[in-house]
């Protein structure tokens, strides 16, 4: 259902969201519970352009400020919108226990998502979140611990081609991942990985192929806070007995200490 600014919708709910019918320069604003925070991602369109979002499924519904003065409650797989004018817009979902995929969506188009600007704190899922989202150019830091109860992080950012660069705290609470398999597989503009990335991911037990053919990478590997390698995890106090990292670095042979990686996490 779309709501604009000629519609009296003061006091609607919608899962965990209340809308109310503010105006402030014409802007129409929507109040959210304070304890719950949305996704805020970046589309940029042309004339008539319909985005879409990579919503797969939530608790009870989503609420959507596309940026354009429209908002959308719905339930729908992978929501579209079509934009009037061309443009950058920062589109805000509200909902709780947010699904991330691109799997289920054929005939989607994901080059108009270009950029993160915040994962909020109700994220559930971020398996092939962003798969094949080629002009994804930007992604924030996990600010609010929305990834804290999340495993698997598996073909996440796969093929996003415009990605230049990992935050730094992108991971910092995931203490309870298990797979980063394929994650940043073919991220061909990476240039460096930062260096603690997974130092708060002791459970993990594949880098399957991570950055497999990120052919920019330069630098180190990841290191571990007590600057061990990932391929040294296994078997230490904290960490899982073994750790499948076939492929992790294949082809990535820019990187500075690329003849000290392991066969086994080159080639598989």
């Amino acid at each position: 259902m779309l709501y604009n600014n000629s519609d009296n919708i003061a006091g609607v709910y919608v899962g965990d969201a209340k809308i109310s019918k503010i105006y402030t320069q014409e802007q129409l604003i929507y109040q959210q519970k304070a304890d719950i925070l949305p996704y805020i991602v970046e589309l940029t369109v042309s004339d008539g352009d319909t985005a879409w979002l990579n919503i797969y499924s939530s608790a009870n519904g989503i609420t959507i400020d596309w940026g354009d003065k429209t908002i959308e409650i719905t339930s729908r797989i992978a929501p579209g919108h079509t934009y009037a004018t061309g443009g950058v817009y920062q589109v805000q979902i509200h909902g709780s226990d947010l699904s991330l995929s691109t799997l289920f969506s054929s005939g989607r188009d994901w080059k108009y998502i270009t950029g993160v600007v915040s994962w909020g704190n109700s994220i559930t899922n971020m398996a092939l979140a962003f798969n094949s989202c080629i002009n994804l150019s930007y992604i924030p830091d996990d600010m609010y611990g929305t990834f804290n109860n999340i495993k698997l992080f598996n073909t996440c950012f796969c093929d996003c081609t415009s990605l230049t660069t990992i935050p730094e705290k992108l991971f910092a609470n995931c203490v309870n991942t298990t797979s980063f398999h394929t994650c940043f597989q073919g991220c061909t503009s990476l240039t460096s990985i930062p260096e603690r990335l997974f130092a708060n991911c002791p459970a993990v037990t594949s880098f399957n192929s991570c950055f497999y053919n990120c052919t920019s990478l330069t630098g180190y590997t990841p290191k571990d806070s007590d600057s061990g390698e990932l391929w040294e995890r296994a078997g230490k106090t904290g960490y899982p007995d073994s750790i499948n990292g076939s492929s992790c670095f294949k082809s990535c042979i820019g990187l500075d200490n690329y003849s000290d990686i392991p066969s086994s996490w080159i080639d598989g």
